[in-house]
């Protein structure tokens, strides 16, 4: 997916998407999604693609830049 992903990105915007490890328990992935959306601007989520529950950034649009 990361790379249809920036293959996408370079032609379109994407409001960004989350990635969730099948692995992850579901209580901490319902948990972490409304904490994202009432602490961040959803601009900062443009055409990035993002693990939860550690929210690193794995692909970067061109005009992204990465989390701290």
């Amino acid at each position: 997916m990361p790379v249809h992903f920036r293959e996408f990105t370079r032609k379109h915007r994407s409001p960004g998407a989350f990635l969730v490890p099948q692995d992850l328990p579901v209580g901490l992935a319902v948990e972490t999604l409304p904490l994202v959306w009432a602490v961040t601007d959803p601009r900062e989520w443009e055409n990035r693609l993002c693990l939860i529950p550690s929210l690193v950034s794995i692909v970067v649009g061109s005009e992204a830049t990465e989390l701290d």
